[in-house]
Order: structure tokens, then sequence, then C-alpha cells
């Protein structure tokens, strides 16, 4: 967009200026300067090279009207002029004595004071590399001081061409002036054109993209061919590389042509095979090669270069070559093909300045110069309207271009979600594979998982879900209780359930949490916020924040799953009545114990008399001490152990990494913990035998099993509501009371 703009304040600043320059142009007419009133005498001839006053005296020179323009004969390519001053109050320190349009091959110049002597001749030439112009490429002017103005002056005009021409004699001051802004005019055009070649180019080695190459040498070539024509060639030697004398400008306009058809080749993509009016086209533009060629080869090894008849039959064929591909635009135009727009606008402005320069080559009057001036213009302007079109074309390309990669990068984002979805979702399956995983620990890890899967969609920190107006930590890290509250009563307001909203949350500790909340939006969904912790440095970009709402959806769906996931495997691996491990469940958690290479230690506990309290109280009564038989086991060393029911009045515990004495301790605790609780309203006081037993080398589940059974055997031999240890070392059942 920043680019955009610019480029926008950019042509409005070009388009000024060239407003100004034409309004600059429009008043650039020396006949609003003061011009002195002089007698003009014309004479059909050529000049010998040994003359005198004498000479020229027996002249017969034609005298022209006041106003009346000097025109050539036909049949010849020279005339000589005979100036005289008439207005004797016409006396400014300096004069210019001028003839225009600049369109003829020399002038030469010389007076005749009051005692018959020739002055030095002063001659100037159209084209001249390398001598440099005193004024403008657009006019000739010699320079006569106040002592020469009364003096018979003579001018010696030579053209291949026959030509109208005006001549005046101005003050010095106002003709510099006019000539001045002339050349300022036309300096402006040229840079322009030196302008937007240089960018192109800078574009193409960019880019290399061809249609800046074509249409940087296209212009370049035009503008060489204009340097050419004008005359202007003769301030820069430098680039006065002369092909055909004072007629190169030719050259360079056939090698300009050549590559303006390359570039409409190129750039509207078109095919000779398929199309007779490109054909055409290039049949024309190899007859002008051709055509320049043999102008050439006449030039450097004849003399017989006839250049007003090679220049009629160019000319005739830039016309057709115009039309042809004014043609081609328009059908390109028809078919809807982008840029053709431009193009045609481009075409249409530089035919129209052809056909006034062809106009003014066959009727050449001074009145009619901006006519010839008008080309350049036409260049200017068509350079401008061209590169727009290229610009306009990469600019398509480019935004297609990022469009496709946003398409696919989103693409890519949504594969990526899914695949993330779909990760989630399996590493839930192997979770629930583990029977070995209490309700808790099941908890805790799908909500590990459902983190990462968040984390890995966006750089998130914490993550917590409000669902039936409670808040559920998923990763609650650096919050704590207080905390929790907070965003729970900030999640609850309307905003927060309007739509994403980003808010800074200070905790209980002092710090700032930036927060997002997002509100799920489908159906089935309505009224859970996902709050997520924003990392400081890596903030979610504005198109995260359009993805997070479909992915939250998408998230907590998989959530649901999870939890149904996980909630079957905890019926079958878990007791539904005292919702420990059963027998499967905790014969894993031996074989994993015994897999780790850990001392693992096992309790076989069995509730004593449970068939006389359910023959005595009911099964009800039972059923309420097993639960709370199973309640205080688990208060007394659950946070150490893991506790499986495998029978009505069977239980096991199991440590690992404890040594044996801290293991008895705790099961000793527990038959205390047993002795001063009183169960239901029948004040039943319960009891329990425990048999225990460690692990030894190349140890299984089931000898364990047995070893502790041995000694459980043994306990309730012993009378009941006791522990007893099985002992490898001495061989026997240790017995304690």
């Amino acid at each position: 967009m920043y680019f955009k703009s610019l480029a926008s304040q950019s042509m409005r600043v070009i388009v000024l200026a060239i407003i100004c320059q034409l309004l600059t142009a429009c008043q650039l007419n020396m006949d609003g300067q003061q011009k002195a009133n002089i007698q003009v005498a014309q004479v059909m001839t050529e000049l010998p090279e040994r003359h005198n006053a004498n000479y020229l005296s027996q002249l017969h020179f034609k005298a022209l009207d006041d106003g009346e323009l000097v025109a050539f004969d036909p049949t010849q390519n020279a005339l000589l002029l005979r100036i005289s001053l008439q207005d004797k109050n016409f006396s400014p320190s300096e004069a210019m004595l001028v003839v225009q349009p600049k369109y003829i091959s020399s002038v030469t110049h010389f007076s005749v004071n009051h005692d018959n002597q020739l002055s030095d001749k002063q001659s100037l030439s159209r084209i001249d590399p390398g001598n440099r112009n005193a004024w403008s490429s657009q006019q000739f002017a010699f320079n006569i001081d106040q002592q020469n103005l009364n003096h018979i002056h003579y001018l010696v005009i030579e053209s291949e061409v026959p030509r109208i021409l005006s001549v005046a004699l101005v003050p010095t001051d106002s003709f510099i002036k006019h000539d001045r802004q002339l050349s300022e005019l036309f300096t402006f055009i040229y840079s322009m054109i030196f302008t937007l070649v240089m960018v192109n180019m800078i574009f193409y080695l960019y880019s290399h993209d061809r249609s800046y190459l074509l249409y940087s040498l296209y212009m370049a070539s035009t503008l060489w061919a204009l340097l050419w024509q004008e005359g202007k060639i003769n301030d820069l030697p430098v680039l006065a590389i002369s092909l055909m004398g004072a007629h190169s400008g030719l050259v360079y306009l056939a090698i300009s042509d050549v590559f303006a058809v390359a570039f409409l080749y190129h750039f509207m993509k078109l095919e000779h095979r398929k199309s007779w009016l490109v054909k055409l086209l290039l049949v024309c533009m190899g007859f002008r090669v051709l055509l320049v060629c043999t102008a050439m080869i006449q030039f450097h090894f004849t003399d017989a270069l006839n250049y007003p008849f090679i220049s009629s039959l160019f000319n005739l064929s830039i016309v057709a070559s115009s039309l042809l591909a004014l043609t081609i635009i328009i059908q390109q135009v028809t078919k809807r093909t982008p840029q053709a727009d431009y193009l045609l606008a481009a075409w249409v402005v530089l035919i129209g300045a052809v056909f006034l320069r062809i106009y003014f080559a066959t009727h050449p009057h001074p009145d009619l110069t901006w006519m010839a001036r008008s080309y350049e213009w036409a260049v200017m302007v068509e350079g401008l309207i061209l590169a727009l079109a290229i610009a306009n074309r990469t600019m398509q390309f480019r935004i297609q271009r990022d469009r496709a990669v946003h398409k696919a990068e989103k693409a890519t984002h949504a594969v990526h979600k899914h695949e993330l979805l779909a990760q989630f979702h399996h590493d839930m399956q192997e979770v629930v594979k583990d029977a070995t995983l209490s309700s808790k620990e099941l908890v805790e890890k799908a909500h590990i998982k459902f983190h990462l899967l968040l984390n890995r969609a966006f750089p998130i920190k914490n993550s917590f879900i409000i669902e039936d107006n409670g808040i559920t930590p998923i990763c609650s890290t650096g919050f704590n209780q207080h905390d929790m509250e907070l965003l729970k009563m900030k999640a609850l307001q309307p905003e927060a359930k309007a739509g994403l909203v980003q808010l800074t949350v200070s905790t209980q500790h002092g710090g700032l949490k930036h927060m997002l909340f997002v509100p799920l939006r489908q159906h089935e969904h309505r009224g859970i916020v996902f709050i997520l912790g924003l990392k400081k440095d890596d903030p979610l970009k504005p198109a995260m924040q359009k993805d997070i709402l479909s992915f939250c959806d998408s998230a907590y769906a998989e959530l649901l799953q999870a939890r149904e996931m996980y909630q079957v495997a905890l019926a079958a691996n878990s007791d539904s009545m005292t919702h420990c491990h059963n027998r499967h469940s905790i014969e894993c958690i031996i074989d994993q114990s015994l897999a780790s290479k850990q001392l693992t230690t096992i309790a076989y506990v069995d509730l004593d008399n449970l068939k006389q309290i359910n023959d005595q109280y009911g099964h009800d009564t039972g059923d309420q001490c097993i639960i709370e038989f199973a309640r205080l086991l688990s208060d007394q060393v659950g946070p150490f152990a893991r506790i499986g029911r495998i029978g009505g009045d069977e239980f096991v515990v199991v440590f690992t990494a404890h040594s044996l004495d801290r293991c008895e301790q705790l099961m000793n605790g527990f038959l205390q913990s047993l002795s001063e609780e009183n169960i239901s309203e029948h004040n039943i006081v319960l009891t329990s035998s425990i048999g225990m037993a460690d692990s030894r080398m190349h140890e299984t589940t089931r000898s364990l099993l047995k070893k502790a059974d041995r000694a459980l055997y043994h306990s309730k031999n012993a009378g009941r509501n006791q522990l007893t240890v099985f002992s490898v070392h001495h061989s026997a059942i240790q017995q304690q009371a």
C-alpha cells in the first residue's frame, strides 16, 4: 500500500509538471516579440566559392512583400537571401537574425558594409556533431551588433527537401529569453524520456521481465533518433555515433521501430502464425529495415543517396505499420486483453503526432512548426502510458501471485491445523491405551496434549476454558486461584462473548498478562470461551486472529471426543464403586513398575469380616464399608502409591521406589486410622489383614503377588487385623502385631 500511494503521488507530480510545461509551450511564439522591419529579397542560386560585393550586386533578387515567407524552388536545393533593415528606429545594442524552422541542412551568414567589403562568413548546420549550438536546436540564429545593423546581410540556405522559411530580426535580449524557454522545454521532454528509460531498466534488472528491457530499448533508441533529427546531437558529441552522416537519425528511427514492434509483440503475447495482421506488421517492419540498409549502402559506397525518396517510403511504411498496430490493439481491447486499453491510448497519441509530423514534412510552413514539435511530446506521453501499462501489469501479476501464495499458505495452514487435530486425536488414543493411569492423570495428560495442540497452532503460553460458568485450567502456569477467578469474571462479561477481545490482566503477583478471549461460534459450543495467554514478544497477527476462531471450535470438538475416550478408558480400567484401579489396571501398574528396574513393593489388603457385615447389616452397608475403606486407604497412602481393587474385599497397593520400611510405616498408619473410624450409622469399626512383599531380581507380577498373598494368608491365620511381610532373607514369614 505504501508503494502504491508513493506511485500515485509521483504520477500527480509528473502530470503537474507536464501541464506546466504545456502552458509554457503555448506561450512560445516568436510573433509576440518585437521585430524589426526588414526587406527580404531572394534568388534561387548557389553562391560560388569566390564572390565579392560586385558579384552580389549583379544578381537579380526578387523582393518579398512584408511578412511574405521564403520558399524553395522544388528544382533547387539552395537559395540566397538579401536582408536590409528598413526600420531606422530599431537600434538595440545587439540583434539576432533568426531563420526558422530548423529543418534545413545549413545556413551561412555574411554581410556587406557601405564600402562594399564582405564580412567573414558564419555557417551553421542542423546536424554537425561536436559543433555545439550556441542556441537551441529549434532555430538558426546569427548575432549582429549595433554597428552592423545597417549593413546588407546575406543568408545562403541549403536544404535537400523544399521548405518554407521565415526570417526575422529581433532584439537579442527577447530572443535569448524565448530561446531559453524553448531549450528548457525540450530539455524537460528529453529528460523525462531518459528517466523513463533508466527507471524501467532498473525494473528489468530487478524483475528480469523482458517487457521492461524492450520498453527501455525502444524509448532509448527513439530518444537517440530525436536527438539526431532535431539537431540536439550537436550538443552531445559522445552520443554522436554517425551511421549515415547527417541522416543517421533515420537509422536510429528504424532501430526504434524494431524495438517498438518487439515490445508490442512480447507485451501483448501476439502470435504471427494465427494473425495475418501481425504478419503484415512484421513485413512492414522488415521493409523499413531493408530500406535503411539500402540507404546506408548507398551512402557509404556510392554518391547516389536519394534521401527525400527514401524518407518518403519510410514515412509511408510507418503510417501503414501504425494503422496495423492500431487495428491489432483494438482487437485486443475487444477481447478484453489486460493492459490493451493502455496501449490503445499510447498508440493513438503517437499516431496523431506521426500524422502531424508527416503533414508538416509535406506542407512545410513556419506557422506549423508545432506539428513537428508535437512528436517529442507524443513520445514522452506515450512513454508514460506504456510505463503505466507495464507497471500495472506487474502489479496485477504480483497481486495474483500474492493471492495464489496466500491461498496456498491458507491451504497449507488448513492442512497443518488438520494434521495437528489428527495428531491430538492420535495422541489421546495412545494415552487412553495406558491402563495404569488414574482419572486425575488422564485429565492432566489430556490437558497437556490439548495445550500443545493450541501452542503448535498459535504462539500462546497459557490456556483456559470457560464452560458451564466455571473455568477449566488447561495450562495455568503463573496463575493462582485468584487470578483464574478474575479471568472467569472478565470472560463472562458481554463484550468478551461478542468477539475476539485482547485484554491485559494484572495477576495477584503484580505481573501483566496479555490474554485473548475467544468465544466459540458453533451453536453446540455457545457459551464456551477460550482464554489464551499471548507471548509478549510474539503477538498474534490479524490473519491469525481470523483463523483462531474456527480452529478453537474444531479443537474444542476434539477435546470433547478426548474426554469421551478417557471416560470410556476409565470405565474399563477402574472400579466403579471405589474408583480405584481394577485388577487388569493394577497388574499393568505392577508390570510397569518392575520394568522400570526400581524397587517395587506391594501390599495385599483384605477387608476383614465383610461377609458378616453383609449378613448382619445388609449389602448396602457392606458397600458403604468398602467405599469408606477405599477412601481411608487412599487418604493414607494415595500420594505415594497406586491402589487397585481386585476382588470384593481385596485391594492391592503398589509402591514404587520406596523402601520397605517406609511402606510398612504407611500401611501401619492405615491400620491405625481404620481403627479410629466408625462406619455408617451402625458405628462399625473396620479391620484389615495385610500382606506385603518387595521385588527381587527377575521378579514378575505373578510371583510378587503370590508372595504378598502368602503374607496375607499368614495375617488372616494369625488372627487378622495385622500386617505381615514376606521375608526372603529369613526364608520365613515374620509376624508383627
